[in-house]
């Protein structure tokens, strides 16, 4: 969480490391500003369909986090003051984002949904997380006595320069750059299928990535879709929130295992 003592503040919960635990953040009302141009933009919106009236606001030049609210007929920004780790398709305004039903157990990703590969296990053997695919290629795990570990090819060299553990790690010369960058061709990281192709041009790919690693990244998404899932998962993953006054900052509950 980025929370200055004035403005707007960003916050996320990230699965880039893995996921164990549920966690949600949802700011308390009447602490947070309604009604600004952060929240609601003078566009207007309608549509047969939610994606076409979505794609009105898209075509106005308004980042993902845009959508149409049919009910007022203006687009509306559904990342503001929302909740982080809805699982519903968030496109109602106004419900905070907050439905978690469909997280299992104690658990964000169960054993059975988590690959053998990403697997966290306890001295006892026992399952308790799932790790990203950036994390398991870290140095303090990718020489896991696991020998499923070894189907992540942390070490296995890419074309250009680097290895697997730069492209799951979005690092070094080819994959530092974000895919969502202009011009920035092939030599980047990111491009999910979940994000319409608009935000991401089809010569801003990286084959190779989606191809092992956006998979592995996919199951995380799927799991929480409002959650920061890779690096460079800003578009889809970061929420925004405006105190009610210079004098009063945006107060936030943090719940584990919310239900």
């Amino acid at each position: 969480m980025f929370l200055p003592s004035k403005g707007i503040d960003f916050y996320d919960i990230s699965l880039v490391d893995g996921a164990n635990t549920p966690v949600q953040i949802a700011p308390v009302p009447n602490t947070y500003a309604t009604g600004t141009p952060d929240e609601q933009a003078n566009t207007k919106c309608s549509g047969s369909t939610p994606d076409q009236a979505n794609q009105v606001c898209w075509n106005a030049k308004l980042d993902y986090n845009w959508v149409c609210d049919t009910a007022a007929g203006y687009c509306v920004n559904k990342y503001y003051c929302g909740s982080p780790g809805c699982v519903s398709d968030c496109s109602s305004y106004g419900l905070g984002l907050t439905d978690a039903s469909t997280w299992s157990g104690n658990l964000v990703l169960s054993s059975a949904q988590c690959p053998q590969e990403l697997q966290l296990h306890n001295t006892a053997g026992a399952y308790v997380g799932c790790l990203s695919p950036l994390k398991a290629c870290a140095s303090d795990h990718k020489n896991d006595t696991d020998p499923s570990r070894a189907n992540l090819g942390c070490d296995t060299t890419v074309p250009n320069d680097g290895t697997y553990t730069d492209m799951y790690q979005c690092t070094g010369s080819i994959y530092a750059n974000s895919c969502y960058t202009a011009g920035v061709g092939t030599n980047c990281c990111g491009c999910p299928d979940w994000m319409p192709t608009e935000f991401c041009n089809s010569t801003n790919s990286n084959q190779l990535w989606k191809n092992k690693a956006l998979p592995y990244y996919k199951k995380f998404h799927a799991a929480s879709p409002d959650s920061y899932t890779y690096p460079f998962d800003d578009k889809s993953g970061t929420f925004t929130c405006r105190g009610q006054s210079d004098s009063v900052n945006v107060n936030y509950n943090i719940t584990f295992c919310p239900k």
